[in-house]
């Protein structure tokens, strides 16, 4: 019974810690994109949100389902560790011109994709999978069923 009890206090404080403690970055800008994301042998699961206050920008924007994910990304990312894969939240108003490329649309958001490829191409992960970070795992496990670990452990991009 203490090992539950145990693992539901972990659990609580990985989601009250702020992100940036447990690994999940915040991309600032397209650039910091560019050279983080798409120019990286590391493969990222990336967040699209909205992280605006103003109610003219969140127009069409689920900004409770968006935190809602938020606050799950720390667990997430803890999961996702093993597999060398990194997550990172990017505000849509920062990221304007990727957030375009990848078909990222506000009334779609949160919009989490996989950068598995070098290609510059992603793969969606259902928001909706955040509620378990084992869902999440074995979703992006299965998307990186065709790349080969490297000798490190994680999972390169092809």
């Amino acid at each position: 019974r203490r090992g539950n009890m145990r693992g539901s206090v972990i659990l609580a404080i990985l989601v009250l810690l702020p992100c940036t403690c447990l690994g999940v970055e915040e991309i600032s800008d397209v650039e910091a994109f560019e050279a983080q994301v798409i120019n990286s042998d590391k493969v990222y699961l990336v967040v699209f949100t909205a992280k605006s206050e103003d109610e003219a920008k969140l127009k069409g924007v689920n900004k409770e389902r968006c935190r809602e994910v938020e606050g799950q990304l720390a667990a997430a990312a803890a999961e996702l560790e093993p597999l060398g894969v990194g997550v990172v939240v990017a505000d849509i108003d920062n990221v304007g011109p990727i957030a375009s490329e990848f078909n990222v649309r506000k009334r779609a958001l949160p919009s989490p994709q996989l950068f598995g490829v070098r290609a510059r191409s992603s793969e969606g992960v259902p928001s909706h999978l955040f509620a378990s970070p084992a869902d999440v795992k074995a979703k992006v496990e299965g998307l990186l069923a065709e790349n080969p670990k490297s000798g490190g452990g994680g999972n390169p991009k092809i």
